[in-house]
Protein backbone atom coordinates (compact mmCIF):
# COMPACT_ATOMS: atom_id res chain seq x y z
CA UNK A 1 0.00 0.00 0.00
CA UNK A 2 1.55 3.31 -1.08
CA UNK A 3 -0.31 6.44 -0.15
CA UNK A 4 -0.56 9.47 -2.41
CA UNK A 5 2.38 11.84 -2.44
CA UNK A 6 1.45 14.87 -0.29
CA UNK A 7 1.52 18.38 -1.65
CA UNK A 8 4.74 19.69 -0.15
CA UNK A 9 7.18 22.46 -0.81
CA UNK A 10 10.68 21.16 -1.51
CA UNK A 11 12.02 17.64 -1.42
CA UNK A 12 9.90 14.68 -0.30
CA UNK A 13 11.29 11.48 1.21
CA UNK A 14 9.78 8.04 1.65
CA UNK A 15 8.64 6.79 5.04
CA UNK A 16 8.00 3.10 5.66
CA UNK A 17 5.62 1.70 8.23
CA UNK A 18 5.92 -1.20 10.61
CA UNK A 19 4.77 -2.22 14.03
CA UNK A 20 6.92 -1.94 17.13
CA UNK A 21 6.08 -5.06 19.11
CA UNK A 22 7.33 -5.10 22.70
CA UNK A 23 7.00 -7.66 25.48
CA UNK A 24 7.57 -6.41 29.01
CA UNK A 25 6.21 -7.07 32.52
CA UNK A 26 4.10 -3.94 32.79
CA UNK A 27 0.81 -2.44 31.59
CA UNK A 28 2.39 1.01 31.15
CA UNK A 29 3.24 1.05 27.46
CA UNK A 30 3.73 4.81 27.41
CA UNK A 31 6.22 4.67 30.29
CA UNK A 32 8.02 1.71 28.74
CA UNK A 33 8.55 3.38 25.37
CA UNK A 34 9.46 6.74 26.92
CA UNK A 35 12.15 5.17 29.11
CA UNK A 36 13.58 3.19 26.18
CA UNK A 37 13.77 6.21 23.88
CA UNK A 38 15.23 8.44 26.61
CA UNK A 39 17.81 5.99 27.96
CA UNK A 40 21.29 7.42 28.45
CA UNK A 41 23.32 4.72 26.73
CA UNK A 42 25.72 4.16 23.87
CA UNK A 43 24.98 1.12 21.75
CA UNK A 44 27.90 -0.23 19.70
CA UNK A 45 27.43 -2.30 16.56
CA UNK A 46 29.92 -3.04 13.78
CA UNK A 47 32.26 -0.14 14.45
CA UNK A 48 29.57 2.50 14.97
CA UNK A 49 27.70 3.89 17.94
CA UNK A 50 23.92 4.18 17.80
CA UNK A 51 21.33 5.98 19.86
CA UNK A 52 18.05 7.88 20.01
CA UNK A 53 18.21 11.67 19.88
CA UNK A 54 15.93 14.72 19.89
CA UNK A 55 13.00 12.78 21.35
CA UNK A 56 9.73 14.70 21.55
CA UNK A 57 6.13 13.91 22.44
CA UNK A 58 3.45 14.92 19.95
CA UNK A 59 -0.27 15.00 20.69
CA UNK A 60 -2.94 14.30 18.09
CA UNK A 61 -6.53 13.15 17.72
CA UNK A 62 -5.11 9.64 17.21
CA UNK A 63 -3.36 9.72 20.56
CA UNK A 64 0.22 10.29 21.60
CA UNK A 65 3.24 9.93 19.33
CA UNK A 66 6.96 9.98 20.05
CA UNK A 67 9.31 11.30 17.40
CA UNK A 68 13.07 11.58 17.16
CA UNK A 69 16.07 10.22 15.33
CA UNK A 70 17.87 6.91 15.29
CA UNK A 71 21.43 8.18 14.77
CA UNK A 72 24.59 6.40 13.71
CA UNK A 73 27.86 8.05 14.73
CA UNK A 74 31.56 7.62 15.45
CA UNK A 75 33.01 8.44 18.88
CA UNK A 76 36.10 9.82 17.15
CA UNK A 77 36.80 10.37 13.48
CA UNK A 78 39.72 11.91 11.63
CA UNK A 79 38.69 14.54 9.10
CA UNK A 80 40.70 16.87 6.90
CA UNK A 81 40.26 20.54 7.78
CA UNK A 82 41.66 23.74 6.32
CA UNK A 83 43.95 25.78 8.59
CA UNK A 84 43.30 29.27 7.20
CA UNK A 85 46.18 30.91 9.07
CA UNK A 86 48.80 28.42 7.87
CA UNK A 87 47.11 27.69 4.52
CA UNK A 88 47.58 24.01 5.19
CA UNK A 89 45.30 21.00 5.19
CA UNK A 90 45.52 19.11 8.46
CA UNK A 91 43.85 16.16 10.13
CA UNK A 92 41.60 16.95 13.04
CA UNK A 93 39.91 14.54 15.42
CA UNK A 94 36.18 15.15 15.60
CA UNK A 95 34.06 13.63 18.34
CA UNK A 96 30.63 12.06 17.96
CA UNK A 97 30.40 12.90 14.28
CA UNK A 98 26.99 11.89 12.90
CA UNK A 99 27.23 9.44 10.01
CA UNK A 100 23.46 9.37 9.40
CA UNK A 101 20.19 9.94 11.21
CA UNK A 102 16.77 8.47 10.44
CA UNK A 103 13.67 10.25 11.74
CA UNK A 104 10.87 8.12 13.15
CA UNK A 105 7.37 8.51 14.60
CA UNK A 106 5.86 5.95 17.00
CA UNK A 107 2.12 5.85 17.69
CA UNK A 108 1.96 4.59 21.26
CA UNK A 109 -1.52 3.01 21.27
CA UNK A 110 -1.05 0.86 18.17
CA UNK A 111 2.73 0.51 18.09
CA UNK A 112 2.74 1.66 14.45
CA UNK A 113 6.11 3.20 13.59
CA UNK A 114 6.88 5.29 10.51
CA UNK A 115 10.53 5.88 9.66
CA UNK A 116 12.68 7.34 6.90
CA UNK A 117 15.70 5.10 6.12
CA UNK A 118 18.89 6.58 4.70
CA UNK A 119 20.21 4.90 1.54
CA UNK A 120 23.54 3.10 2.08
CA UNK A 121 23.68 4.43 5.65
CA UNK A 122 20.64 3.17 7.58
CA UNK A 123 18.71 0.71 5.45
CA UNK A 124 15.20 -0.54 6.23
CA UNK A 125 16.19 -3.87 7.78
CA UNK A 126 19.05 -2.27 9.70
CA UNK A 127 16.76 0.37 11.16
CA UNK A 128 14.31 -2.29 12.38
CA UNK A 129 16.99 -4.47 13.94
CA UNK A 130 19.03 -1.74 15.61
CA UNK A 131 15.98 0.14 16.90
CA UNK A 132 14.70 -3.00 18.63
CA UNK A 133 18.13 -3.89 19.99
CA UNK A 134 18.52 -0.46 21.59
CA UNK A 135 15.08 -0.76 23.20
CA UNK A 136 16.13 -4.08 24.73
CA UNK A 137 19.50 -2.65 25.75
CA UNK A 138 17.76 0.20 27.58
CA UNK A 139 16.36 -2.45 29.92
CA UNK A 140 19.51 -4.58 29.84
CA UNK A 141 17.40 -7.35 28.28
CA UNK A 142 15.60 -7.84 31.60
CA UNK A 143 12.35 -9.63 30.70
CA UNK A 144 12.08 -7.40 27.64
CA UNK A 145 11.76 -8.32 23.99
CA UNK A 146 11.33 -5.88 21.12
CA UNK A 147 11.09 -6.14 17.35
CA UNK A 148 9.76 -4.21 14.40
CA UNK A 149 7.70 -6.08 11.82
CA UNK A 150 6.87 -4.26 8.60
CA UNK A 151 3.21 -3.74 7.74
CA UNK A 152 2.34 -4.88 4.25
CA UNK A 153 -0.51 -4.55 1.81
CA UNK A 154 -2.63 -7.70 2.18
CA UNK A 155 -3.71 -7.91 -1.44
CA UNK A 156 -0.18 -8.33 -2.79
CA UNK A 157 0.64 -11.47 -0.80
CA UNK A 158 -2.57 -13.24 -1.72
CA UNK A 159 -2.23 -12.24 -5.37
CA UNK A 160 1.30 -13.66 -5.39
CA UNK A 161 0.09 -16.93 -3.85
CA UNK A 162 -2.37 -17.35 -6.72
CA UNK A 163 0.51 -17.12 -9.23
CA UNK A 164 2.24 -20.23 -7.88
CA UNK A 165 1.80 -23.39 -9.95
CA UNK A 166 3.14 -25.50 -7.08
CA UNK A 167 3.44 -24.50 -3.42
CA UNK A 168 6.01 -26.60 -1.56
CA UNK A 169 6.61 -24.66 1.64
CA UNK A 170 4.70 -22.37 3.96
CA UNK A 171 6.25 -20.96 7.13
CA UNK A 172 4.45 -18.69 9.60
CA UNK A 173 5.77 -17.03 12.72
CA UNK A 174 3.37 -15.04 14.93
CA UNK A 175 3.51 -12.94 18.10
CA UNK A 176 0.52 -11.89 20.21
CA UNK A 177 -0.96 -8.46 19.55
CA UNK A 178 -0.49 -5.67 22.06
CA UNK A 179 -3.00 -4.66 23.19
CA UNK A 180 -5.85 -5.13 20.70
CA UNK A 181 -6.71 -7.56 17.95
CA UNK A 182 -8.86 -7.78 14.83
CA UNK A 183 -11.90 -10.12 14.41
CA UNK A 184 -10.27 -11.95 11.48
CA UNK A 185 -7.58 -13.40 13.72
CA UNK A 186 -8.93 -12.74 17.22
CA UNK A 187 -9.33 -16.45 18.00
CA UNK A 188 -5.69 -17.14 17.08
CA UNK A 189 -4.46 -14.12 19.00
CA UNK A 190 -6.41 -14.94 22.14
CA UNK A 191 -5.14 -18.52 22.07
CA UNK A 192 -1.53 -17.28 21.94
CA UNK A 193 -2.24 -15.07 24.93
CA UNK A 194 -3.90 -17.87 26.88
CA UNK A 195 -0.82 -20.02 26.28
CA UNK A 196 1.38 -17.09 27.37
CA UNK A 197 3.64 -17.62 24.41
CA UNK A 198 5.84 -14.84 23.06
CA UNK A 199 6.19 -16.49 19.65
CA UNK A 200 4.38 -19.17 17.68
CA UNK A 201 5.76 -20.94 14.61
CA UNK A 202 4.36 -23.49 12.18
CA UNK A 203 5.66 -24.95 8.94
CA UNK A 204 4.11 -26.99 6.12
CA UNK A 205 6.26 -28.77 3.53
CA UNK A 206 5.92 -31.28 0.72
CA UNK A 207 8.40 -32.91 -1.63
CA UNK A 208 5.70 -34.32 -3.90
CA UNK A 209 5.14 -32.04 -6.93
CA UNK A 210 2.09 -34.09 -7.80
CA UNK A 211 0.49 -33.23 -4.45
CA UNK A 212 1.42 -29.58 -3.69
CA UNK A 213 0.23 -27.71 -0.64
CA UNK A 214 -3.30 -26.33 -0.92
CA UNK A 215 -3.36 -23.23 1.25
CA UNK A 216 -5.48 -20.80 -0.77
CA UNK A 217 -8.82 -21.84 0.70
CA UNK A 218 -7.64 -22.74 4.18
CA UNK A 219 -9.33 -20.26 6.53
CA UNK A 220 -6.94 -20.85 9.44
CA UNK A 221 -3.83 -20.30 7.34
CA UNK A 222 -5.27 -17.21 5.66
CA UNK A 223 -6.09 -15.70 9.05
CA UNK A 224 -2.56 -16.35 10.29
CA UNK A 225 -1.07 -14.83 7.15
CA UNK A 226 -3.22 -11.72 7.62
CA UNK A 227 -1.98 -11.45 11.19
CA UNK A 228 1.63 -11.61 9.99
CA UNK A 229 0.98 -9.09 7.22
CA UNK A 230 -0.50 -6.66 9.74
CA UNK A 231 2.80 -6.53 11.58
CA UNK A 232 2.41 -9.37 14.08
CA UNK A 233 4.87 -11.84 12.62
CA UNK A 234 6.25 -13.19 9.36
CA UNK A 235 5.04 -15.42 6.55
CA UNK A 236 6.96 -17.14 3.74
CA UNK A 237 5.75 -19.17 0.77
CA UNK A 238 7.97 -20.96 -1.74
CA UNK A 239 7.42 -23.27 -4.69
CA UNK A 240 7.30 -23.17 -8.48
CA UNK A 241 6.06 -20.23 -10.51
CA UNK A 242 6.16 -20.26 -14.31
CA UNK A 243 8.66 -23.13 -14.21
CA UNK A 244 11.06 -21.37 -11.86
CA UNK A 245 11.73 -21.72 -8.16
CA UNK A 246 10.10 -18.73 -6.44
CA UNK A 247 9.59 -17.31 -2.97
CA UNK A 248 7.39 -14.59 -1.54
CA UNK A 249 7.43 -13.33 2.04
CA UNK A 250 5.86 -10.65 4.16
CA UNK A 251 7.84 -7.45 4.50
CA UNK A 252 8.98 -7.40 0.88
CA UNK A 253 6.61 -4.55 0.04
CA UNK A 254 5.90 -2.50 3.18
CA UNK A 255 3.30 0.24 3.36
CA UNK A 256 4.93 3.59 2.59
CA UNK A 257 4.21 7.24 1.94
CA UNK A 258 6.10 10.35 0.91
CA UNK A 259 6.56 13.10 3.48
CA UNK A 260 8.52 16.37 3.64
CA UNK A 261 12.24 16.02 4.34
CA UNK A 262 13.90 16.94 7.63
CA UNK A 263 14.40 20.47 6.30
CA UNK A 264 10.65 21.10 6.60
CA UNK A 265 8.93 22.17 9.84
CA UNK A 266 8.21 19.21 12.10
CA UNK A 267 4.48 19.96 12.08
CA UNK A 268 4.41 19.50 8.29
CA UNK A 269 6.15 16.14 8.48
CA UNK A 270 3.94 15.04 11.37
CA UNK A 271 0.80 16.02 9.48
CA UNK A 272 1.66 13.62 6.66
CA UNK A 273 2.62 10.80 9.04
CA UNK A 274 -0.60 11.22 11.05
CA UNK A 275 -2.63 10.95 7.85
CA UNK A 276 -0.81 7.74 6.86
CA UNK A 277 -1.22 6.18 10.32
CA UNK A 278 -4.91 7.05 10.31
CA UNK A 279 -5.34 5.30 6.96
CA UNK A 280 -3.52 2.22 8.26
CA UNK A 281 -5.73 2.11 11.35
CA UNK A 282 -8.78 2.55 9.13
CA UNK A 283 -7.63 -0.33 6.96
CA UNK A 284 -7.60 -2.63 9.97
CA UNK A 285 -11.09 -1.52 11.00
CA UNK A 286 -12.46 -1.90 7.48
CA UNK A 287 -10.90 -5.30 6.96
CA UNK A 288 -11.86 -6.55 10.40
Amino acid sequence: MQFDTPKTVGRAVRYYFGRLNVFFPSEDKYGFVKKALSADLTYEKRGYNWGFFDIQELESHLGLFFTGYLAKYKTEKEEEVADIDKHKIEDQTLENLIEAKARFFVHIDSGIIGFHPISNKIEIDQFCVVFAEIVEEAYAGFFVQAEIQLIEERVRIFEEIKKFNIIKHLGISLIPTNPTNIPEYREIDERLKRLRTSRYKESYDTDDDERPLRIEEDEDINSKLKMAIDGYGKGEISGIKEGEVAKVKTGDNPVSTFAPSDDAPLENIFGTIKSAVEKILGRFKNEG
